[in-house]
């Protein structure tokens, strides 16, 4: 396939679906990819989160992120598809990279998966290591801040304490110096 690009869709699903109904439709988004010959990389359920603004009168929605190689005829396909499926609130597609490599690309997301893999699988031993030590599982806390003397951590600035009332009478303008002029 030549001209192959690099393409990442996030798409929302309306929040009050089942696990079951988000399955069905990422399943079927992926059928319509493997039958127009994309590759998909990776596809992340990222979950219910907030979003920014109501979309379509929902506070919240499903967000998923898939990742695939295709031919750029492929995307004016794939966001029709999303159009058509009602619990799709909004999407969006990114153009990532042109001209790619498709057997290189794919072994950099095995070897990127391999490895977040094995990350999460030494996290979970490390915590079922300190659940059986007796540990607790939470990280410990963040340093405190009580005694630190530097304002800049915390909003304040520099110009704590230094408002207008701090201004002298002849910062107030000009009129006022105008009206004692005439006054004399």
């Amino acid at each position: 396939m030549a001209g192959v690009r690099e393409y990442e869709t996030l798409y929302i699903l309306r929040p009050d679906l089942t696990d079951e109904a988000a399955v069905q439709i990422n399943d079927r988004l992926k059928g319509v990819l493997e039958r127009d010959g994309a590759r998909l990389l990776k596809c992340n359920l990222w979950g219910k989160r907030k979003t920014a603004f109501e979309v379509k009168k929902h506070p919240k929605g499903i967000y998923v992120q898939m990742c695939y190689l295709s031919q750029p005829a492929f995307v004016g396909e794939f966001e029709r598809n999303l159009r058509m499926i009602e619990p799709v609130i909004r999407y969006q597609t990114i153009k990532l990279a042109e001209d790619v490599d498709i057997e290189k690309r794919v072994a950099e997301q095995e070897a990127t998966d391999r490895a977040q893999a094995e990350a999460e699988a030494k996290a979970r031993a490390e915590a079922e290591a300190r659940k059986a030590a007796g540990l607790s599982e939470e990280p410990p806390a963040p340093p405190s801040h009580e005694n630190d003397d530097d304002a800049d951590d915390r909003g304040y600035g520099d110009r704590r304490g230094r408002g207008r009332r701090d201004r002298d009478d002849d910062d107030l303008g000009g009129e006022r110096d105008l009206r004692h002029k005439d006054e004399e």
